[in-house]
């Protein structure tokens, strides 16, 4: 597969969910567990390599495809990296490179046209375009501002249980396709170009992203916390979710906070401890391991301010090391379960990505420090 259209790759990758079982359109799926389930070893180990994402080689008739993700990344991080090594797995096989090790920034020597087919049909793996295109159509009118389209931008990211990054692209990537549905082209009449054809075209879309970026009321409904970089849209919040400092700027912050994807009541969908998915109970701990499933503003704080001082008990986002409205640590911060806003991975003088796999984990002949990064 060396040189193909954007409306081909979609195909294919139709042709894959058609061959892994899933029902057309389907979203929100188990990438890890599907792979797992048709043949494909999927590990996760600590990286030491620096911006190493995730790695996938090739198998024969005597050792199976592998994908090896990087344990430090969250669940929701690792999902979308390995929909990418899929795409590697299952369109590059007949190249001459057999492994390809996946960093978050491209390097020069790397084949950027091979990158941008495994992060188009990622993508589109996670978030089919016939699914997006109607939602985004639905709310077309209301998305006018900055903050309409990032409150959109949210409800996407939760209900397609992938990254905000990952919603961008989208939006970004199907500008063109978006501006024809909304304007009335039926999907099946739908012109599929990539932004290259676009620009051969001259074809010149305003993507969803761009609209909010150029909206200047940007500057005055959103604030940045002057520690950690986190945005903060919510009104009422005296205390950063992340870092619980107290000093904000107005704009927007240069970090993005993942969350874990939660139902209506705040509780989370899959268990950070054992990975357990049946969570939709009645009750707020996990039946397999106990661990708590809601983010609470937390009564064993130690981040007092006085003696009279009582946490407010509220349900906070999924990535709130503090509770916004009165300071005190969040449930999922005590437990452990979040790490420190601020906390970085140990450093080591010399790493290849390689050097904390298991004993047990067999690594397939051929799996080389080179390959393809990420765009």
């Amino acid at each position: 597969m060396s040189c193909i259209r954007k409306s081909d790759l979609y195909k294919m990758i139709a042709k894959l969910r058609q061959r892994w079982g899933l029902e057309e359109n389907e979203y929100n799926i188990d990438i890890i567990g599907l792979c797992q389930s048709h043949g494909i070893k999927v590990g996760k180990v600590p990286f030491t390599k620096a911006g190493l994402r995730g790695i996938a080689s090739i198998g024969n008739l005597h050792a199976p495809d592998v994908i090896i993700l990087n344990s430090h990344r969250s669940k929701i991080e690792q999902k979308i990296d390995c929909a990418h090594e899929v795409v590697h797995l299952v369109f590059h096989r007949n190249i001459a490179c057999k492994s390809f090790n996946c960093f978050e920034t491209a390097l020069p020597s790397q084949d950027k046209y091979l990158e941008w087919q495994a992060n188009e049909g990622g993508a589109e793996l996670n978030v089919p375009f016939q699914t997006l295109l109607p939602k985004i159509k639905k709310n077309y009118r209301l998305l006018n501002t900055h903050l309409d389209i990032t409150y959109f931008k949210e409800e996407l990211v939760q209900e397609y249980n992938v990254t905000e990054a990952v919603i961008s692209f989208r939006l970004e990537s199907l500008k063109y396709e978006i501006e024809q549905f909304v304007n009335g082209v039926p999907m099946r009449d739908l012109r599929i170009l990539s932004y290259t054809s676009q620009l051969k075209q001259g074809i010149n879309i305003k993507s969803l992203n761009a609209i909010a970026e150029d909206d200047l009321s940007k500057d005055f409904v959103t604030r940045h916390c002057n520690v950690c970089q986190n945005t903060i849209i919510r009104p009422n919040t005296t205390f950063c979710p992340i870092c619980g400092g107290k000093s904000f700027r107005w704009g927007e912050g240069k970090m993005k906070y993942t969350k874990m994807e939660n139902y209506d009541n705040g509780k989370i969908k899959i268990c950070p401890v054992c990975d357990n998915d049946e969570t939709d109970i009645d009750g707020d701990f996990c039946q397999i391991c106990r661990a708590l499933l809601v983010n609470k503003c937390d009564d064993r704080s130690v981040d007092n301010y006085s003696d009279d001082w009582q946490p407010c008990g509220q349900i906070l986002p999924s990535n709130a090391r503090y509770c916004p409205k009165c300071g005190a640590r969040s449930t999922f911060f005590n437990d452990e379960i979040l790490k420190p806003w601020n906390w970085k991975e140990p450093s080591l003088p010399v790493g290849d990505g390689f050097m904390n796999i298991p004993d047990s984990f067999d690594l397939p002949d051929g799996v080389e420090d080179e390959g393809l990064p990420f765009n």
